[in-house]
């Protein structure tokens, strides 16, 4: 099978990161576990100042016929539109609308060797699905500023948008192990259903869904509960299901009790599409600086590899990052001393000394 890929290379530390997981891309394509095909675009708020475009019309025609995007972090805090908002932010206002990705799933999992932020809980290993196209972001920069007085963004929930992503939560849940704690196989909706009617829609057609999957235990949260939740019992999550904004935070805090942004991957997903990239943004403070960890890109090819069927390599990738960290191969940002190269080719080395030994 040929995998065609679009990759989309963004601001401040995206070269670094982006260096190491092709570096794995094309290792996998080198021995033969998978034919992959890539191209290579530039994008972003430095891409803007050269062209006056976040992203090339060429890229945008690719990407609507490969619909399967590697994409790097954009945006640089100084670099913005004259209503304030950033440049650069071609996930949320072009990719994820234009591909229909509904769905942005975040795997929240604490690796070997990782100072932990949670002291008591040893097991961190669950999955945060955000419905990705409405919510309180669904205005996406389109919102209404009044007289310089007044501004308004509206909540967009739909009941179409809501039923498959819950439905995709409940099937995540019976493809999972279950909570770490008790292995109780479980989705937690996390809404403000009692102050807002249209999160009390959210909540209802949930639960209709979950009357299909009687075999799946449901769970309710408010969002502040479940900040709580996510700091004194992350081991008693499964799968939780959220609004977009609600999910942002959500998944930026669970993502501290793992080690950090560096550590986690996240797939966009529609019906016919995917898009891959880490949570972390461009971070251009350490750009050059070859410190910034490589492991959220190189999970995310974990990820495009189930994606498109090949679970096997997504778990040998996997096992490859868990040796380079019990050898205490580490970026500053998770407690080491190594460089990203250093930690990148630690890892292709371990996942060429995995693949010896089958």
């Amino acid at each position: 099978m040929s995998i065609e890929l679009v990759v989309l290379r963004g601001d401040g530390i995206a070269s670094e990161i982006l260096n190491e997981a092709l570096k794995i891309l094309n290792f996998i394509s080198e021995v033969g576990l998978a034919k992959v095909e890539y191209r290579i675009y530039d994008v972003g708020a430095g891409y803007y100042l050269k062209t006056g475009k976040v992203i090339s019309d060429e890229a945008v025609e690719d990407i609507k016929r490969t619909r399967l995007v590697l994409k790097t972090p954009t945006g640089l805090p100084d670099v913005r539109y004259e209503d304030g908002t950033e440049v650069g932010m071609i996930s949320s206002y072009l990719i994820r609308p234009m591909l229909r990705l509904y769905a942005n799933i975040r795997p929240i999992k604490l690796f070997p060797n990782i100072p932990k932020l949670l002291y008591n809980i040893n097991n961190i290993d669950y999955i945060i699905v955000r419905e990705n196209l409405e919510g309180i972001l669904a205005t996406r920069g389109r919102g209404i500023v009044l007289w310089d007085e007044v501004a308004i963004d509206n909540i967009v929930i739909t009941r179409f948008e809501s039923y498959r992503v819950f439905k995709l939560a409940f099937e995540l849940a019976r493809e999972s192990s279950g909570t770490p704690s008790e292995r109780v196989r479980k989705v937690t909706i996390v809404d403000k259903s009692n102050v807002l009617k249209s999160f009390a829609f959210f909540r209802r057609i949930f639960n209709e869904v979950a009357k299909d999957y009687p075999d799946i235990k449901t769970e309710y949260l408010y969002s502040d509960s479940a900040v709580v939740k996510l700091l004194k019992e992350p081991d008693d999550l499964n799968i939780i299901v959220t609004e977009n904004f609600i999910g942002d935070y959500l998944s930026n805090l669970g993502a501290t009790t793992v080690g950090g942004l560096g550590m986690v991957p996240s797939t966009n997903i529609g019906s016919d599409a995917a898009m891959f990239e880490p949570i972390h943004g461009s971070a251009p403070d350490i750009a050059g600086m070859n410190i910034a960890n490589p492991i959220a890109l190189i999970l995310c090819l974990a990820l495009l590899f189930k994606w498109v069927g090949r679970k096997e390599l997504h778990d040998l990738i996997y096992k490859a990052v868990e040796y380079t960290l019990n050898e205490g191969f580490k970026t500053p940002d998770i407690g080491g001393f190594n460089k990203t190269y250093e930690v990148g080719d630690r890892i292709l080395s371990n996942l060429d000394r995995i693949l010896e030994k089958k």
